[in-house]
C-alpha cells in the first residue's frame, strides 16, 4: 500500500512540476510575442514622419514619391534605430521599414498609401503588411492593422481606380485639388459631363474653389460651356447668390463672354445685381459689361439690384456707374483678396 502511494505521489507531483514548467514557458512565450510586437510597433511609429512627409507630397503633387530623394528626406538608414534597420519609400510612396536582431532579420512592414476617391474620409488611406512575421504576433498589433504574408510574398496589387469624369467631379466637390491634378493628369476629359450631368467647371463654380477651377480652366476646359443649351453659363453660375468676384475672374480672363444671355435674356451683369453683391457686379463693370441691358421682360440690372435692395451695395454701384457714365469718368475697381 504504501509503495502503491508513493507511486501515485510520484506522479502528482511530476504532473504538478510540468504544469509548472509549461506555465513558465508559457508565460516566457508570450513575453517574447509581446516584445517582438512591441520592436515592429516602433519601426512603424518611425515610419509615422515619413506617412506625414508622403500625404503632404500628395496634397501638392496630386502622386506619390518613388524614393526618399524625391520625396525629400533622408537616406533608408537614416531611420536605423533599436531593432529598426531602415526606412525606405518605393515606387507609388510605398514605406519598407526592415528589421534587424532579436529574431527580426526577415521581418518586413510595408505601408501602402491609398489615394481616397470616394470624397470622404482622409484624401489618403494607408494599408499595414506584415512579411514574415507569425501572425500570433502581428494580432497584437492593433493600430494599424497589418495583414500577415510570408517573408517573400508579393504585395496584392491595388485594384486600379477608373480615370472618369464622375471621380473628377467628386473631387472637386471634395475641393481635394492634388486629386483634381492627379485625375486631369490621367486623361480626364475635363468638358464631359458626369453621370448626372454636371460638368468639372460647374462643380467647381459649385465648390467655390478658385484654385480648382484655375487648374480645370489650364487644363482646356470651356469657360462658356453652357449644362444645358439655354441654360446659364459658368460665369452667370459665378455670379448668382453664391456670388464670388474671384471665380468670375477666372472665367473672364480664360474668355467668358460676358454679354451671353441664358434662356430669359438675362447677362451675367443681372444675375450679380440680383445677387445684391456689389463686388461682384464691380468687377463685371470693371470688364465692360453693358448696365443698359435688358433681359426679355425689359429688365436692367439696376431693376435687379433694387429688387433685391436699394440699399444693397450693388444697386449703388449701378446707380454710380450711371453717374460716372453722364460725367464721361472712368471706372476703377479691385478685385478682393483671392479667396
Amino acid at each position: 500500500m504504501l509503495k502503491k502511494a508513493l507511486t501515485i505521489a510520484g506522479i502528482v507531483i511530476g504532473i504538478w512540476l510540468l504544469n509548472l514548467f509549461a506555465g513558465f514557458f508559457a508565460v516566457n512565450f508570450a513575453a517574447a510575442k509581446h516584445q517582438t510586437a512591441a520592436h515592429i510597433i516602433e519601426g512603424i511609429a518611425r515610419a509615422g514622419e515619413v506617412k506625414s512627409r508622403i500625404n503632404q507630397f500628395f496634397q501638392t503633387s496630386g502622386r506619390f514619391p518613388d524614393s526618399n530623394r524625391e520625396l525629400g528626406i533622408g537616406e533608408p538608414e537614416t531611420y536605423r534605430h533599436g531593432t529598426v534597420d531602415k526606412a525606405t519609400v518605393g515606387p507609388l510612396g510605398q514605406i519598407r521599414i526592415d528589421y534587424a536582431g532579436n529574431g527580426l532579420d526577415e521581418a518586413t512592414i510595408v505601408m501602402r498609401p491609398e489615394a481616397n476617391i470616394s470624397g470622404t474620409g482622409p484624401a489618403i488611406r494607408w494599408e499595414c503588411f506584415a512579411l514574415g512575421v507569425d501572425e500570433s504576433v502581428t494580432a497584437l498589433i492593433h493600430e494599424p492593422r497589418c495583414v500577415t504574408l510570408d517573408a517573400q510574398a508579393a504585395i496584392p496589387a491595388l485594384p486600379e481606380p477608373a480615370a472618369t469624369v464622375d471621380n473628377l467631379i467628386n473631387a472637386i466637390h471634395a475641393r481635394r485639388a492634388s486629386l483634381v491634378r492627379h485625375w486631369i493628369a490621367a486623361g480626364v476629359n475635363v468638358d464631359s459631363p458626369g453621370r448626372n450631368g454636371e460638368f468639372p467647371l460647374t462643380a467647381a463654380i459649385s465648390a467655390g474653389d478658385s484654385a480648382i477651377l484655375q487648374l480645370l480652366l489650364e487644363a482646356g476646359a470651356d469657360a462658356n460651356r453652357r449644362p444645358q443649351d439655354h441654360g446659364p453659363t459658368p460665369l452667370m453660375q459665378a455670379a448668382s447668390s453664391r456670388c464670388s468676384p474671384n471665380l468670375m475672374q477666372l472665367l473672364l480672363d480664360a474668355g467668358a463672354e460676358i454679354e451671353a444671355r441664358d434662356g430669359q435674356g438675362k447677362t451675367a451683369l443681372l444675375y450679380a445685381a440680383k445677387s445684391g453683391d456689389v463686388n461682384c457686379v464691380s468687377v463685371l463693370l470693371r470688364a465692360g459689361a453693358n448696365a443698359d441691358a435688358t433681359d426679355n421682360s425689359g429688365n436692367q440690372a439696376i431693376n435687379y439690384a433694387a429688387s433685391y435692395s436699394r440699399s444693397s451695395g450693388a444697386y449703388t454701384a449701378l446707380r454710380n456707374h450711371e453717374l460716372r457714365q453722364q460725367r464721361g469718368e472712368e471706372f476703377v475697381y479691385r478685385l478682393p483678396q483671392a479667396e
